[in-house]
């Protein structure tokens, strides 16, 4: 009975256990995937400093830069092109 118990204590410990990502991890990885990005699309640095004050040039390489960004984070996808769900 009491090894009984303790299985389904484990087992509860399991199921309620979340992996999740510190907010230093979180940023570590956006930079990592911004930069692979930036590099990826030639963009100018200033040009994507400048989307994050909303100003959104529709120029070739920008426009590389946030599909690079979006396809790595499966938001679209690459045949597509839309949204995934």
């Amino acid at each position: 009975m009491k090894l009984l118990l303790l299985l389904v204590g484990c087992f509860s410990l399991l199921i309620s256990t979340n992996a999740v990502m510190t907010d230093k991890q979180m940023k570590a990885a956006l930079k990592l995937l911004g930069n692979t990005c930036l590099s990826k699309s030639k963009a100018d640095p200033a040009q994507v400093q400048a989307l994050r004050k909303g100003e959104w040039p529709e120029e070739k390489p920008i426009m590389s830069y946030l599909y690079c960004v979006l396809n790595t984070q499966n938001i679209i996808t690459k045949e597509s092109g839309a949204c995934a769900n």
